[in-house]
């Protein structure tokens, strides 16, 4: 290459590259600009823009002056222009052809004409641009082509945002070209020095670029964040990264050896003829049992664990026993299944397989499993899942021993026997017998939890050994259908997230003489259960059960296990793969990231510095939703296939929201409706003006209704009085409106709304929109459904908050009512913060008595803090005193001991409880000191404690003085000092003779 040749590219690449790389920042970093999370991620963006604007730029200068030099050697005028027109017909016919593949243009006879004609007409267009650059330099052209790539940009960004793929990347073309124009009609340009010394190097530096584009695109590809906002903002960058991404996920997901594959070539574990026992226990925490961490708090499954195979990493599918208890015994992921259009009522169970190959089978459990979603459960509650003896009833787990002792000894020998024993302690109320209550003071009813256990634990030993007793060598199996969550991440019970405390559970297998004791890492679930124990058994399976044969590993034949566990709560998914976790908002692409094996206790969320696990994780939990559906075989009811997009939107898969877009130019109006409800489920506010032109042109009018309130509950306004008309009629799509209204603060569907939250037989997810609807358009007419739906606990909390938005006194009555018998604490502060919003003074008096409780009411101090019915810093309360006159230093944001500790005297005249509010940093910790006079000094520690405002508690006694210090950053905010309180009473028990005993059970 010339000097001289040198001179020209490098000029038209600098200003071409120049002109394509300012809209694509303008685009990303500013139009993006929110959505993203790190500066890491901000230039991750800067760099793959400038890289990809480059290389694109300089194939195109590169391919230009080729083409430029090979018209100079011409000498016939005619043939450039020849050339020119048919390279462009060439390039743009493609694209026009795919750009009249919708459902009214590409059944017409005339569109090969239409294509040819409207490739011609651009064709001609680009040959007279090309023929005027010859000419030579235009400054005012120069800058015309210039602005001509933002507004490329702005097109592609705004104008049927990723429909019509074709379209878009017809636009990055346009947008390159344009680019290269610039540069081809700017004149001889006076560089600084410095870039002149880098210009008649310039062609091979483009060439480093060019090479340098792809890596970087593909680790750009792999930042979800990141690749999403360039995706979405830069026309010409995001369709690199979209390439790049595209071709990683296919190699990423290319077909691989599993964890199935392997362990089939493996013998596993041979149980024929054996009994079988399961355990189920309700809400226990793994952490409980000593091969978990525990401390010694359950010895005789401690001892069960010495002769078992440990699973280290074992999860529920769902932290709800309905669907957990049911995934167990089905081996199917029921939730997901269960959310799919026209799901299934019947499954085949576990128990009636084994059944069907000699086995007698048998169940205790109590009716409280199926508490919640129960009417998608009503099948299997009939079905009794298949068991030919069953004892449904509540029970203590002592008596489920008698029980089970009386079904064995009434059971002929001869055949194998499969048992499951569902027991209902540690559930709450917490309520242990007095033989199992701890003695421990300040600990709440997490100490009553503890009771609980042993109590399960006692019961678990005696029928492990009477069943054995009469059962020798039977295999036992012992898992829980989930956690319990004390306040780890700001909440208590289950079935709200899809953290450790809640999803993961103890997994115990014996099987004396076969299952030697040792643990396997590998991560589990408990679909895997029944595909173990039928692979066992010699039983096959039925074709939609889920789940791996753990066989394999159990006879310790492989270390390979299963790659990832799957779990599901609400809009959230879990995928774990025994070191990483991630957990996914199925309305947004962000997830949280957590390394389990670093952080235990998931306090550190490293999803921005480890996109890569992210992106990994996120993969595979797309390939999971994406398999429930074809591995159930969802059709519609004239038997032609439901698109598999859909199937996964339905599922709450976000990352299938640009796939649903095309179809909403399906011909089939029952796709195009559902394509829409899906857009609007997964807030995929892109696709409002698409819908908006679906409302007011589709044919099919329940399309137009379905466009009408998914673009409303996007956020878009041009539709509202539709809206309105749908949302006062009676039907579904009614309710739907009323909801998208909401959004708006449109009190227009409020009447629907009531009749939602009044309806039990909806499902939880629904009826708690309905309520938190109603609260946020404060719809004064509809307290009645609101004051009823009290009664029900799962939405009392968001009740009590919708009637705190509400405002009117006419609710004080039935809210300090449902306060003062509230058993469950949660809901405690949610009502004493909507009596306080009401004005309603008896707020503070039955704060004051949780907050003597041990379960107490987390957040209590805070709110009578809000309240000004005490002050900050360090309040005084009766007979406490202020703790600010020795040892600690206090301002405005709390008080902190100024030496080793600080006094804290307390002179009380009975027990008192002591509420603490305490500010501090992640793994900070609070110490009391307890002085007695003539007795040794003992500490309560509280801690490590969660970043920012938490309350802890103690008891105080009579004649104790106390000290406190601090270790991290901790200050105390206030304090009050109450009367110890009993704990509200739980409900009486069911009599032990209200169960019932199949009668269907076959002779032997």
């Amino acid at each position: 290459m010339t000097a001289e040749s040198r001179s020209a590219f490098a000029t038209r690449w600098s200003v071409a590259t120049a002109a394509l790389v300012a809209p694509e920042l303008v685009s990303t970093l500013g139009l993006g600009f929110r959505e993203l999370l790190t500066g890491t991620e901000r230039l991750q963006a800067f760099m793959v823009v400038l890289l990809a604007s480059a290389a694109a730029t300089a194939v195109a200068v590169a391919m230009g002056t080729g083409i430029e030099g090979w018209f100079r050697r011409q000498t016939d005028p005619r043939r450039p222009a020849l050339v020119t027109f048919g390279l462009s017909a060439m390039v743009c016919a493609p694209f026009f052809w795919a750009l009249t593949d919708g459902r009214r243009v590409r059944e017409l006879a005339t569109r090969p004409l239409i294509v040819v004609l409207v490739a011609c007409v651009f064709s001609l267009v680009v040959t007279a641009i090309v023929r005027r650059v010859r000419r030579g330099p235009s400054r005012a052209l120069a800058a015309f082509f210039g602005v001509s790539v933002l507004a490329v940009q702005l097109v592609d960004t705004f104008v049927l945002p990723r429909l019509y793929p074709a379209f878009h990347w017809l636009l990055a073309l346009l947008a390159v070209f344009s680019a290269c124009l610039a540069g081809a009609l700017a004149p001889g340009t006076r560089w600084p020095l410095p870039i002149r010394r880098f210009l008649p190097y310039a062609p091979y530096k483009a060439a480093v670029l060019v090479v340098l584009a792809g890596p970087v695109a593909y680790v750009v590809s792999r930042a979800p964040n990141t690749s999403f906002v360039v995706e979405r903002h830069a026309s010409v960058s995001g369709k690199l990264v979209t390439a790049v991404s595209s071709f990683g996920r296919a190699r990423r997901t290319a077909p691989s050896t599993s964890h199935a594959a392997v362990s089939a070539t493996l013998p596993g574990i041979d149980l024929r003829d054996r009994d079988i026992l399961l355990i189920t226990v309700d809400a226990l925490r793994a952490d409980r049992l000593r091969a978990y961490g525990g401390t010694g708090l359950t010895p005789n499954m401690d001892a069960l664990a010495d002769e078992s195979a440990v699973f280290e990493h074992a999860y529920t599918t769902t932290p709800h026993t309905s669907y957990a208890l049911a995934s167990l015994l089905t081996g199917k992921y029921l939730r997901p299944v269960l959310e799919l259009p026209n799901a299934p009522r019947e499954h085949t169970a576990l128990p009636d397989r084994i059944r069907r190959y000699g086995y007698r089978t048998a169940a205790f459990y109590p009716p409280a499993i199926f508490f919640v979603d129960a009417d998608r459960f009503r099948a299997l509650e009939e079905q009794g899942f298949g068991f030919e003896y069953r004892k449904q009833m509540y029970a203590p787990a002592a008596d489920r021993v008698i029980q089970v002792e009386t079904y064995l000894g009434e059971t002929a020998p001869g055949r194998p026997v499969f048992v499951w024993v569902h027991l209902f302690e540690p559930h709450e109320p917490y309520d242990p017998p007095a033989e199992f209550r701890d003695a421990r003071e300040g600990q709440g009813d997490e100490a009553l939890y503890d009771g609980e256990v042993r109590a399960a634990d006692a019961a678990i030993g005696a029928l492990v050994r009477s069943f054995r007793a009469r059962r020798p060598g039977a295999t036992v199996i012992l898992t829980a259908d989930h956690g319990e969550e004390f306040g780890d991440h700001g909440g208590r019970y289950h079935g709200s997230t899809l953290y450790e405390e809640q999803v993961h559970v103890p997994l115990l297998w014996s099987s004396p003489g076969v299952v030697s004791p040792h643990r396997i890492s590998a991560p589990v679930e408990h679909v895997d259960i029944a595909s173990t124990l039928l692979g066992a058994l010699g039983v096959p399976r039925d074709v939609r059960m889920r789940g791996e044969d753990l066989g394999a590993l159990l006879a310790s034949r492989t270390e390979a296990g299963p790659t990832y566990a799957f779990a599901d709560i609400a809009d959230e998914r879990m995928v774990c793969d025994g070191r990483w976790k991630a957990i996914c908002d199925g309305a947004s692409p962000r997830c949280e990231l957590y390394d389990l094996r670093a952080d235990p206790r998931e306090r550190r969320n490293v999803a921005g510095v480890n996109a890569s696990e992210v992106t990994r994780l996120r993969s595979a939990l797309a390939e999971f939703v994406a398999s429930i559906p074809r591995i159930e075989a969802m059709s519609m009811g004239d038997e032609r296939g439901w698109p598999d997009a859909l199937a996964r939107a339905g599922l709450g898969d976000s990352t299938v929201a640009p796939e649903l877009e095309p179809l909403l130019a399906s011909e089939r109006a029952e796709v195009r409706a559902a394509a829409a409800r899906e857009l609007a489920h997964l807030h995929y506010a892109s696709a409002v003006r698409v819908l908006e032109m679906l409302a007011t042109n589709d044919l099919d009018a329940t399309v137009r209704d379905e466009a009408v309130i998914a673009s409303v509950a996007l956020g878009g306004t041009a539709h509202l009085a539709r809206a309105r008309e749908i949302a006062v009629r009676d039907d579904e799509p009614a309710l739907r409106a009323a909801l998208a209204l909401a959004e708006h603060s449109d009190a227009t569907g409020s009447p629907r709304l009531g009749v939602c939250v009044s309806d039990a037989a909806l499902d939880e997810t629904r009826r708690r929109a309905c309520v938190l609807a109603l609260g946020r358009v404060r719809a004064r007419g509809q307290l009645a459904p609101l004051i009823a739906a009290l009664d029900d606990v799962r939405l009392r909390t968001d009740v009590a908050n919708a009637l705190g938005e509400i405002g009117d006194r006419a609710a004080a009555n039935s809210m300090a009512q449902a306060l003062e018998r509230e058993r469950y604490v949660p809901p405690r502060l949610a009502l004493a913060r909507g009596l306080q919003r009401l004005g309603d003074r008896r707020y503070e008096a039955l704060t004051r008595r949780y907050l003597g409780m041990g379960s107490g009411m987390p957040g209590g101090v805070g709110l009578l803090l809000d309240g000004h019915r005490i002050a900050a810093p360090m309040a005084t309360q009766g007979d406490l005193r202020m703790a600010s006159v020795e040892g600690m230093r206090c301002d405005a944001s709390g008080c902190v001991p100024t030496g080793a500790s600080a006094l804290l005297p307390l002179w009380a005249s009975q027990t008192r409880r002591v509420v603490l509010r305490v500010h501090a940093t992640e793994g900070a910790r609070l110490v009391v000191h307890v002085h007695v006079a003539g007795e040794a000094p003992r500490d309560v520690s509280f801690g490590p404690l969660v970043e920012g405002d938490s309350e802890v508690a103690f008891v105080a006694h009579a004649r104790e003085s106390f000290r406190v210090s601090t270790e991290g950053d901790a200050r105390l905010v206030a304090y009050v000092l109450v009367p110890e309180m009993a704990e509200i009473p739980p409900p009486a028990a069911e009599a032990w003779d209200a169960g019932v005993d199949d009668a269907n059970t076959p002779s032997p």
